[in-house]
């Protein structure tokens, strides 16, 4: 990845962490209004699931120049996240309401 890639991602995500509680609360009401079926797979109580997405999310801005660590982190994530049922269907979804809500 180019380094004004990265500079960008970065500096996009630290305007955003700041209102990261805002930030996931917006992406999992929009999540489950534009796909209710997934709401299954996610706990009653979203506190941890929110602290382990602005994690992830941390985690994702902090490995953009380790591409083997990138790489396999981010498949150990699909993997796991597969064996909580998501499904390929799921992802464009997600990634569509995650970007809208970094614009709201």
């Amino acid at each position: 990845m180019e380094d004004r890639h990265v500079t960008s991602l970065r500096d996009s995500f630290n305007l955003l962490a700041p209102a990261a509680d805002q930030l996931v609360d917006t992406f999992y009401t929009d999540l489950f209004d534009a796909a209710p079926s997934v709401r299954s797979l996610f706990p009653d109580d979203m506190a941890k699931q929110k602290k382990a997405l602005i994690g992830a999310l941390a985690w994702v801005v902090g490995n953009l120049t380790e591409p083997k660590a990138f790489r396999e982190g981010l498949l150990a994530m699909g993997e796991r996240h597969g064996g909580y049922g998501a499904e390929s269907a799921h992802y464009p979804v997600v990634r569509d309401v995650l970007l809208g809500a970094m614009g709201k």
